[in-house]
């Protein structure tokens, strides 16, 4: 197999590749059980809350303090 017949092959399988993706990706976005929860999240931008979202849950506490910074040497 010489340079040219390897460069035909690769673009072929890429471009079936890229295709065979892009129809992974369009069923799993538009499949039906899927559905309640987009029409849910697509309605909760224009829901009219008087009271601000739940703040998300902090992160783990560390016991470990930071490092100090380190001193650039001067120059």
């Amino acid at each position: 197999m010489n340079f040219n017949e390897m460069m035909l092959f690769s673009k072929q399988f890429s471009l079936v590749w890229f295709f065979l993706i892009f129809v992974i990706v369009l069923f799993w976005a538009f499949r039906p059980s899927h559905k309640k929860r987009y029409e849910e999240a697509g309605r909760s931008i224009l829901r009219e809350d008087d009271e601000p979202a739940p703040p998300a849950s902090p992160p783990a506490a560390s016991s470990a303090a930071p490092p100090p910074p380190s001193a650039a040497p001067d120059r």
